[in-house]
């Protein structure tokens, strides 16, 4: 809908305009959220075309259209500066007349640049809440990490997470409020993490947001975390150019996508066990490297020679099309390294030995090699005109200094670190462009752990139930 007062004409969605008498003009989104007295909009688009039906121009965009009911709107655009026409024909009479006002039909995001969104992100173990302007400008940005509850069991307890959840999310968003210099009734849709993540921590964010959103009465809309990191590159980066690739590589996921179009995603290879951020934190478990093990293996990583550890890696060959990946298999060849060579877990407080550093740089290398694998093969069969890389593991510096090294043929975004790993202004981004087509939610919807984003099955990528190994 359209945000009244100091802030109308912030375009949220597709409208219609339904027209009695020129007092009685409304604007209604689709969803059939609350209308708006003419007068308090601002030009955002026209239609022009046979006014009954065949095409019409709406914002440099063509759409099919069919006469307009009888009671309602043909518009066509002013030769004088930004006003339409909108001839109206009353439901009691065959009378028509003519109006010029400031407001019209369009359909697609047209302009955001006054919208405020508050994200909402707990789908593991970061409490987050961010306020976004126009989907691209982050006004606040709160992150409540749990590292320090979690380090001492090498991993996220998901029952103290949720816990840890339910201590912070009030304050967090309070937090992210005030950092704006908003308020509740100012922000103009809430978007919250649905899923994937642990179904306890899912569930604190949804309540919390959805107590908000039915309190102040605003549009809610769930988002995929997954969908939250693609967009996590949209406030550095210029626009994305479809079709997109987009690899997104964390703790929990490492999925590859080709992105056909804003909102249409089709999956062309993710993670068959581990996902690489995983890995990482198992083999550094196993070296006593501590929790998370991303930051201190790239650290560590730079000091080692790939070379110098005997340790062989081979990516899986699976019988599909897919470009799929497999971590599994090297986390074992590390185990095995480790057991072979008689290599002690490293001692807290004490430096790892250059054995133990070389064996780090050597895992490293095998999972960027097999990560570029991958994207390359994705690059050359489907001409991205947009790379993305995103995901904590993005924020490694020797990936994103390989990537770099490639020509992929299409300039490669990333976001910057703090964005990399789970924050609520890329769930906010997400929820903005959703938002914008008109969605809403409401209160029904509930946590999914395994929700997925994939909404366009490619020819050739088909899946089946269970997948296997060629040996």
């Amino acid at each position: 809908m359209l945000s009244p007062g100091t802030r109308s004409g912030t375009w949220v969605g597709r409208q219609e305009v339904h027209v009695y008498s020129v007092r009685s003009l409304r604007i209604r989104p689709p969803s059939g959220g609350p209308c708006l007295p003419a007068g308090t909009q601002r030009l955002i688009g026209y239609r022009d075309g046979p006014p009954d039906g065949g095409q019409a121009r709406v914002c440099g965009k063509l759409y099919e259209h069919s006469p307009p009911p009888r009671g309602q709107t043909r518009v066509s655009r002013m030769n004088s500066g930004p006003k339409v026409t909108i001839r109206t024909s009353s439901p009691t009479s065959n009378h028509t007349r003519d109006h010029h006002l400031l407001c019209v039909i369009s359909i697609g995001r047209v302009s955001s640049t006054l919208m405020l969104v508050l994200g909402i992100e707990s789908s593991c173990d970061e409490t987050a809440a961010s306020v976004i302007e126009g989907g691209r400008v982050i006004r606040s940005n709160v992150i409540a990490s749990q590292i320090a509850t979690h380090a001492p069991f090498g991993g996220v307890v998901p029952e103290l997470a949720s816990r840890e959840h339910l201590d912070q999310i009030a304050p967090v968003v309070k937090r992210a409020l005030a950092e704006a210099s908003v308020t509740i009734p100012q922000i103009d849709g809430i978007a919250v993490t649905q899923g994937p993540g642990l179904i306890g921590s899912l569930l604190v964010g949804i309540s919390f947001a959805k107590s908000l959103a039915m309190t102040a009465r605003k549009p809610i809309v769930g988002v995929n975390h997954i969908e939250g990191h693609i967009y996590s590159v949209v406030f550095e980066n210029p626009p994305v150019e479809y079709p997109a690739l987009a690899l997104i590589v964390s703790g929990g996921h490492t999925t590859l996508f080709l992105i056909l179009e804003e909102g249409r995603y089709a999956v062309l290879g993710r993670t068959r066990d581990d996902a690489a951020g995983e890995a990482y934190d198992k083999v550094a478990k196993l070296l006593g490297l501590g929790y998370p093990g991303g930051p201190v293996i790239d650290r560590l990583a730079k000091l080692g020679n790939p070379r110098a550890a005997d340790l062989v890696f081979t990516l899986p060959r699976m019988d599909s099309p897919h470009l799929d990946f497999s971590f599994s298999g090297l986390k074992t060849a590390v185990l095995r390294y480790v057991r072979e060579n008689r290599i002690e877990a490293v001692g807290k407080g004490f430096e790892p030995d250059q054995q133990v550093i070389d064996l780090i740089a050597s895992f490293q290398d095998k999972v960027i090699r097999s990560l570029l694998a991958r994207l390359r093969k994705a690059a050359a069969l489907h001409n991205p005109r947009t790379i993305i890389l995103a995901g904590g593991v993005a924020c490694n510096t020797a990936l994103r200094a390989r990537v770099n090294a490639e020509d992929f043929g299409a300039p490669v975004y990333y976001p910057s670190p703090l964005l990399t790993t789970d924050n609520a202004a890329m769930i906010a981004a997400a929820g903005d462009a959703r938002l914008a087509r008109g969605e809403n939610h409401g209160l029904e919807f509930t946590p999914s752990a395994s929700l997925r984003i994939e909404n366009v099955v490619l020819e050739g990528y088909e899946r089946t139930s269970s997948a296997r190994y060629k040996v």
